[in-house]
């Protein structure tokens, strides 16, 4: 079975300032579970469908947009502002 993936988005990289998420827009419903655990030293990434749609969302944004070198988003915990930061992606600009 094929299954299509389509994402529209602005591209924010012009606004960023270097802020946390600045320029970086995800919408959530609440429903979105995201973890990060180190099994035998190794990060492990964990998530519901939700969260890895939402987490691919961030990075395809980060990766086709014309953000600089050095540019990262701090990400927290099922993407809650309340909960622990996990995880932090940044850009190091390097082509190729």
């Amino acid at each position: 079975m094929k299954k299509r993936f389509v994402i529209e988005f602005e591209d924010g990289s012009a606004k960023a300032t270097g802020k946390k998420h600045d320029g970086i827009t995800y919408p959530c419903s609440g429903d979105e579970r995201l973890r990060l655990f180190h099994v035998e030293g190794v990060p492990f990434i964990s998530g519901n469908s939700q969260g890895l749609v939402t987490l691919g969302t961030v990075l395809i944004q980060i990766g086709a947009g014309d953000y600089k070198s050095g540019f990262h988003v701090h990400l927290r915990e099922d993407f809650d502002g309340d909960k622990n930061e996990i995880l932090i992606v940044g850009l190091d600009g390097h082509k190729g």
